[in-house]
């Protein structure tokens, strides 16, 4: 394994790290490259196959923390900087001590929905927590694709990353879709489309659903827009006690991949 010091903070490879680990940007601003954090993400990272492009570890974690990792057996090369310069590369509350940049897997989508079973599309959720949350459960329940419209969450925003728990490394994932056309699509390739609204009369429990099927997520404010409930097959609520407002959207979609499997 190679090493690789750097004393300076103008360096192009901390920049790009720095630019990456701003909490809110635009999918253009980070040149198709994901951030990485602490050594259980970066291991599963390579688990499913994510190309890396740099390691990046503070000295103490070198010193104290890295060998006691498999990832010296794993990583061909690796960057090392003072504790002081890693301080400004990291999201996290706390030094992970270890960072990577990485290049995430591209999926075909339709061969993907030529042999699926179960799809899960998002319409506008804007918590990073609760998209994490949702990709890992999607991946925990074996779903074939989450399809992410324009005004999802950035996937690879790094709370998201780190709250999917390195699902998202493994699970096919579309982001910035247009989910009118892909609902469209999705139908006339004979996918039952429904869509989950709190006010829908029909409950998940008595609508018989056929496979293959993709089931639509709403924002958390003002759930599902009405231009995609006009579109979808049905319209389907969980019922919950009446005194209580709404469920999370991560449960939501707990709950519905359960009843999914069961049916």
């Amino acid at each position: 394994m190679k090493v690789l010091e750097i004393e300076s903070s103008n360096n192009q490879k901390l920049k790009l790290i720095r630019s990456l680990s701003e909490s809110v940007r635009k999918k253009s601003d980070h040149n198709n490259l994901i951030l990485i954090e602490g050594p259980k993400l970066i291991q599963e990272a390579l688990k499913n196959g994510i190309k890396l492009e740099d390691v990046v570890v503070s000295r103490s974690y070198l010193q104290n923390s890295f060998a006691k990792t498999d990832l010296e057996k794993e990583l061909e090369s690796i960057i090392v900087v003072k504790d002081s310069l890693f301080k400004g590369l990291y999201t996290t509350d706390t030094s992970c001590g270890i960072i990577a940049t990485g290049v995430p897997r591209n999926h075909d989508l339709n061969s993907i929905l030529s042999h699926c079973k179960t799809i899960l599309l998002t319409d506008d959720v804007q918590d990073p927590g609760n998209l994490g949350t949702i990709i890992r459960t999607a991946y925990a329940f074996s779903v074939d694709a989450l399809i992410l419209s324009k005004g999802t969450v950035d996937c690879y925003n790094p709370k998201v990353i780190r709250s999917s728990m390195g699902a998202i490394f493994a699970l096919p994932i579309f982001p910035a879709v247009d989910l009118k056309s892909i609902i469209v699509d999705l139908k006339t390739k004979g996918i039952h489309v429904l869509a989950l609204d709190g006010k829908a009369k029909q409950t998940i429990w008595k609508q018989p659903v056929g496979k293959p099927a993709a089931y639509v997520l709403g924002n958390e404010g003002h759930g599902i827009s009405p231009e995609i409930l006009n579109l979808v097959d049905i319209i389907i609520s969980i019922p919950i006690n009446p005194n209580c407002e709404s469920l999370n959207v991560a449960i939501a979609a707990a709950i519905i991949l359960v009843r999914d499997k069961v049916k």
